[in-house]
């Protein structure tokens, strides 16, 4: 095993360390029908598992597939996806470290390296307004870009750096392949919403025009599709822009100016600083045109297994075998591609990687159709399917489906499968059964003792506050609030920032107003926190009304009107109905409008 794969396996191993011991789990619990010392090895970066076996271990350990976006982002030989959004917003500085980094591990020139060096070039001077991309470079953008419906993580984060340089010819292309997919398609506004907003920055009004029609009914009726909520702002900064475009008065200079000091009052960083680099460079840009560009479209292969998932990948990509090869010979990939052989763990994950794959896109779901997610379905998945669950639909009831979530994997550890349990049955609205409701000091004890949330912990959390009171959810909500500030990249906030938003809401309610205002008060850091989620900043305004309810006066109440005129400001329409859902019925209605 050569150093870099030594490294990746040592540093893999010590994550599911981590997530073991701080959910409790024991070693043996852990490992199954397989021995103790086995995993123990593969912990210490000693041994590597089969791949089988590392399915069984995220199943086990109840891994969701977000929940290794951190690890993947911390290894220099995966695709530099944070890079690039840090880029566009104020860290322009990332790309030069993380530019050294991934190339000390991929030293070779080939399509995709050549992909990676022209996204982080763009990402590094994407502010200048001059800077564009070469014909060269926008043929090879085109080429590696030509299945929209292969949806990854790493994609949405080109779109985003290749808007403001590309040429017409670029983005209509981009988005006629979007297009293909139609407004069904969950991830069809957000992509096109990308390239629109490329658009914009180059000032191509017929462009701008086409695209704004298809995103009109989809960001109007946000309440029908999750994806669009975190993208709000995005629309809300994008009706400014054109706005300003076709009158470009002081005034409508002033709105955009308007909405990302919004944003930064409400801790919105990255958004702010990534729409005044928009704006900036919006002012001095035009509209460029490449007539070379040549349309190679692809089609989708669906992967059934993780060797076709490998071989479809790297044609994706434009790669030879020799160029993935990372230390395994040409022969071992082929057979492994064709099924005749197997790759370890660690080594699978590291290939991955550096094809831009997360473990839950080459583990979880293998061939799956909208219909039929293949693999393991995760709590999370579960968790969704019964919080949207309609009666009398053709879906089981909530209470088989909790029982089928069990059944996936036998004997799974019992301090695992409680959190999953507790999750389960309280967004169900199910009674817990004796064994969960007798262990939730255990749950809240466990949750308080581990340093590392994931997304299990997040929902674990949300789901506590129906049961815990509110002396024991604050300590519960300061200790996550404390992780999610040491860890800004840990994902699931959103269910942190639900559950806090609930336990306003109900204590608010139901509680004498002395154990309200003590209760409020703990949380006072929300109106002064990061609120980069819809949940976050959902929270922060129900903390601000519950305020002026239990202290009322006349600068409590100037607070709620302005979050509301901000919140409309800046396109979280979502917070607004929130609020008069929450409190519509303790405040004046007034409050509400518009014109407030």
């Amino acid at each position: 095993m050569g150093t870099e794969q030594s490294t990746y396996l040592q540093r893999l191993g010590q994550f599911f360390h981590d997530v073991r011991v701080g959910r409790g789990v024991k070693l043996r619990e852990a490992a199954g029908d397989w021995s103790v010392s086995t995993l123990s090895r593969f912990e210490r970066g000693e041994h590597d598992i089969s791949a089988d076996k590392g399915v069984e271990l995220m199943a086990r350990l109840g891994l969701e597939d977000t929940d290794f976006l951190s690890f993947y982002n911390r290894q220099p030989g995966n695709l530099p996806v944070l890079a690039m959004d840090a880029a566009l917003s104020y860290e322009p500085a990332m790309v030069v470290r993380r530019r050294a980094a991934y190339f000390a591990e991929h030293p070779e020139r080939n399509t995709l390296t050549s992909v990676v060096a022209t996204c982080l070039n763009a990402a590094e001077h994407w502010r200048e307004p001059d800077f564009r991309f070469s014909d060269a470079e926008e043929q090879l953008l085109a080429d590696r870009l030509a299945v929209p419906e292969h949806y990854a993580f790493l994609e949405v984060a080109m779109l985003k750096v290749i808007g403001g340089p590309a040429s017409h010819e670029l983005l209509t292309l981009l988005w006629q392949r979007i297009e293909r997919m139609g407004p069904k398609w969950p991830y069809y506004g957000i992509r096109l919403l990308m390239v629109w907003l490329g658009a914009i920055m180059d000032r191509d009004m017929p462009l701008i025009d086409g695209i704004e029609a298809k995103l009109t009914p989809i960001f109007t009726h946000y309440a029908e599709n999750k994806f669009t909520l975190e993208y709000l702002p995005n629309w809300a900064y994008g009706q400014a822009a054109v706005r300003w475009l076709r009158d470009p008065t002081a005034a409508n200079a002033a709105r955009i100016q308007q909405l990302i000091d919004d944003l930064m009052v409400m801790g919105a960083a990255d958004d702010a600083h990534w729409f005044n680099n928009m704006f900036t460079r919006m002012q001095h840009a035009h509209v460029r045109h490449n007539d070379t560009l040549v349309d190679h479209p692809l089609t989708l292969a669906v992967s059934h297994t993780l060797g076709q998932l490998l071989q479809n990948q790297r044609h994706y990509f434009g790669l030879s075998l020799r160029d993935i090869s990372q230390g395994f010979s040409v022969s071992a990939l082929r057979r492994f591609e064709a099924g005749a052989t197997q790759i370890a763990f660690a080594g699978l994950m590291r290939l991955m990687g550096s094809l831009g794959l997360q473990p839950s896109q080459y583990f979880t779901y293998l061939g799956r159709t909208d219909r039929h997610p293949l693999g393991v379905i995760g709590l999370r998945a579960t968790y969704i399917r019964l919080k949207h669950y309609v009666p009398d639909s053709e879906q089981p009831a909530p209470v088989v489906i909790c029982q089928q979530f069990v059944l996936q994997i036998p004997e799974k550890p019992q301090s695992v499968l409680s959190v999953q349990m507790l999750v389960l049955y309280t967004v169900a609205g199910l009674a817990l059964p004796v064994e969960i409701s007798g262990g939730l000091q255990a749950i809240f004890t466990l949750l308080m003792q581990s340093n590392q949330w994931q997304v299990m912990e997040m929902l674990a959390a949300q789901a506590l506050v129906h049961w815990l009171a509110p002396e024991q959810i604050v300590p519960l909500f300061q200790h996550g609030h404390r992780l999610l500030v040491k860890s800004p990249e840990m994902l699931g906030g959103t269910y942190f920032f639900e559950g806090l938003n609930y336990a306003l809401v109900h204590v608010t309610k139901t509680s004498p107003h002395g154990v309200a205002r003590m209760f409020l008060k703990q949380f006072d850091w929300l109106p002064r926190g990061a609120n980069f989620t819809p949940g976050a900043w959902t929270a922060t305004g129900s903390w601000l009304f519950a305020r002026a309810l239990i202290s009322p006066g006349p600068k409590a109440m100037a607070a709620c009107r302005s979050f509301v005129a901000r919140s409309r400001r800046v396109g979280h329409l979502d917070a607004v109905d929130a609020m008069q859902e929450s409190w519509g019925d303790l405040v004046p209605e007034a409050l509400f409008k518009r014109e407030c």
